[in-house]
Order: structure tokens, then sequence, then C-alpha cells
């Protein structure tokens, strides 16, 4: 190699529109399927097997459906098809039956965000009872347990930041009456 001169990558180029042999439509990318109480959970999953497969565009909109006259617009059916039996892929076989038979990617997205990311009472009183009820177990190490407390707080935290003051004492010392905190009060 002469000076000035760039190296060759040893790597193919990859675009959001390659699809490798190893992009099976049969396959599972995701490692944590759907089921009716893990959503708070396994978006993050899926978001991070597409993104590592750099398809996150077909969910996130950023890879938009081309028109059909456009010469993009097989390769993106395609692509977007991929897209969609993984997810489906990723979804518990008992729940699958009950999820739409929509097509667009983006839009399968959008529908599971409608119907599990709700955020009811019952989901908050559970989380509530959980934290109360949190405690380490004899064998438990420190690092276990705070993985687990650490857990309930964030998906406790996803449901209603301003819920927190439920369970968190003033840090200041002084009662808050049960109002809540406010997000400057956090960190005293």
């Amino acid at each position: 190699m002469t000076t000035g001169e760039q190296p060759k990558s040893d790597y193919m180029k990859i675009t959001p529109y390659t699809i490798l042999n190893t992009d099976n439509p049969g396959a599972s990318i995701c490692s944590l399927p759907l089921t009716k109480t893990n959503y708070d959970e396994w978006p993050y999953v899926m978001h991070t097997a597409l993104l590592a497969k750099q398809k996150l565009g077909l969910i996130n909109g950023s890879i938009k459906a081309p028109t059909e006259t456009s010469d993009d617009y097989d390769p993106w059916l395609s692509l977007n098809a991929l897209a969609v039996s993984w997810i489906r892929n990723s979804i518990d076989p008992d729940l699958r039956s009950t999820v739409s038979k929509q097509d667009v990617a983006k839009i399968l997205w959008e529908e599971f965000w409608e119907r599990f990311s709700k955020n009811d009472e019952a989901r908050i009183y559970q989380l509530q009872a959980d934290l109360m009820a949190c405690k380490q177990t004899p064998f438990e190490s420190v690092t276990s347990y705070y993985g687990r407390l650490k857990k309930l707080w964030d998906d406790f935290y996803e449901c209603d930041p301003l819920l927190l003051a439920i369970v968190v004492p003033d840090p200041r010392g002084r009662s808050n009456g049960g109002s809540y905190l406010e997000e400057d009060d956090w960190c005293g």
C-alpha cells in the first residue's frame, strides 16, 4: 500500500435494503417472545434486533413505502414482508392468533403499541404491591436484589413519572403528605 492509499474494506456495505442469506423470514430475531404481560420489555429487545439488522426504519417510518410505480417498490415489499415475519415470529403462539393481520411493519408496530402499552390502574396497583413487597431474600446477592428492585421501579416509572411520589420519601426528610414529588425534588 502506498502513502495516501486507503486500505480495502473486508466487509460488505450493508444498506437497509440489503437482504442477507441469513435473513430468513421464518427466523426469530428476538430472544424475548411477546406475551400478554411483557410489553414493557419486548419492544426494546425487538428494537435492538431490528437495529442490528438495519431494518429499524421500517417501524420508525424512516424507510417509507415507495409508490407502486417506483423501481424500489418490489424491494421494499420484500423488506417489509421480512420485518413483518420477524415481528410475528417474536410473538408467543398463544397470543399470535389474536394479533392483527396487518402486513405493513410500521402499522403493525403501532397497533402493538396501542394494544399493549396501556398503563391502566390495575398494572399500576400491581407494581405498587410488588414494590412494597420487594425484599431481599436470605441467600440473594445485593446485586440480584438491586436488579429486581430497579426493574420494578423502571416499570413503575414508565407508567407515570408522577406516581413515584407514592413510595419515594421526600429526600429532605419533609413529609410530602401523600402529594406528588416534582421532578426537581427527586434529587433533593
